[in-house]
C-alpha cells in the first residue's frame, strides 16, 4: 500500500493536474532542475518522505479528509504547505518563502508547482539552503508549520522540531 500512495504522489509531482498530464510527455527528472534536486533532497538523511509532506500539505491547505492539498492556496500563508511569504529577498520584512529562496521559481509559494514548494519546506526543515551573497541560510526544523505541531507530529526518526 506505501508503494501505491508513494506512487501517486511522484506521478502528482510530475503531473500537478489532470490536464497536463494529457497534454504533456512524461518529464524526466535529469531534464527538469526542480525535480532532481527534490530527488537529490530525498535521498539525504533527515528529509522525510513524500507521503509526510502530502499529510502536512492537506492539514496546511485545511482540507483533512481529502486526498490531495491545494497547491495553489493564496494568503500570507500560502501553497499547499502554508509557506509565509512577505516583501523580496534582502527586505526586512522577507517571508520564510524568500528567506530559504522560494523566489528562484516563483514569487510566492502559491504560484509555485508542488516540487517546488517541497523543495523550498526540505530546506527550511531539514538542509538549510546557500543564498546568493554566499551565506548558509541554516535549516529552522520543524517547528514553524502549526499543523506538524499540533495535528501531524515530526517525521519518524525526528526528536525535536
Amino acid at each position: 500500500m506505501k508503494k501505491i500512495v508513494s506512487a501517486a504522489i511522484a506521478l502528482f509531482l510530475l503531473y500537478p493536474s489532470a490536464a497536463t498530464a494529457a497534454t504533456k510527455p512524461p518529464i524526466r527528472p535529469d531534464s527538469d532542475p526542480v525535480k532532481l534536486e527534490l530527488i537529490n533532497q530525498m535521498n539525504k538523511p533527515g528529509v522525510p518522505g513524500l507521503d509526510y509532506w502530502l499529510k502536512v500539505a492537506i492539514c496546511e491547505s485545511g482540507l483533512p479528509g481529502k486526498p490531495f492539498p491545494r497547491w495553489d492556496d493564496g494568503g500570507r500563508y500560502a501553497g499547499g504547505l502554508g509557506i509565509m511569504t512577505s516583501g523580496k529577498y534582502g527586505d526586512p520584512t522577507m517571508g520564510t518563502w524568500e528567506r530559504w529562496g522560494g523566489e528562484e521559481f516563483a514569487s510566492r509559494p502559491d504560484k509555485a508547482t508542488p516540487a517546488e514548494q517541497l523543495v523550498v519546506a526540505n530546506r527550511i526543515a531539514v538542509l538549510g539552503w546557500k543564498q546568493p551573497n554566499g551565506k548558509i541560510k541554516e535549516p529552522v526544523g520543524f517547528k514553524g508549520w502549526g499543523c506538524i505541531r499540533n495535528t501531524i507530529g515530526l517525521p519518524k526518526g525526528k526528536k525535536r522540531g
